[in-house]
């Protein structure tokens, strides 16, 4: 059974599969395929998951750069370990830290105050 779930797994069509466990009918071999689909379906929840959590995650966890006040990602203290986290803008190219602790960021570059009208 495992032999014939890892070789659907890996993309063997299912006469081959079937041929190879001596099925006589590929009704027999298609109820791996049903574990297989199962399977897949609960790894995709998995992903599902990761993405609706994220997409969950409080406003005041997410990560703005300082230069261009451009939204960069959000953060789960939660599952983040990491003390300070090193970041780089992808739209402004600002290098800067992201203190988790102090849910704050720590600029490497001195960046002016502009007040806004």
């Amino acid at each position: 059974m495992n032999y014939a779930i890892n070789v659907l797994m890996l993309g063997m069509k299912f006469e081959v599969v079937s041929d190879i466990l001596c099925h006589s009918e590929l009704t027999t071999t298609q109820r791996y395929a049903r574990v297989v689909d199962n399977l897949r379906d609960q790894e995709m929840d998995k992903w599902d998951k990761l993405a609706k959590d994220e997409n969950d995650l409080p406003v005041d966890n997410e990560v703005i750069c300082l230069t261009c006040e451009n939204p960069i990602t959000k953060i789960d203290t939660s599952i983040i370990k990491l003390k300070k986290i090193p970041m780089t803008c992808p739209y402004c190219d600002h290098s800067f830290t992201y203190d988790v602790d102090e849910h704050k960021l720590e600029t490497k570059v001195p960046v002016l105050s502009i007040a806004k009208y």
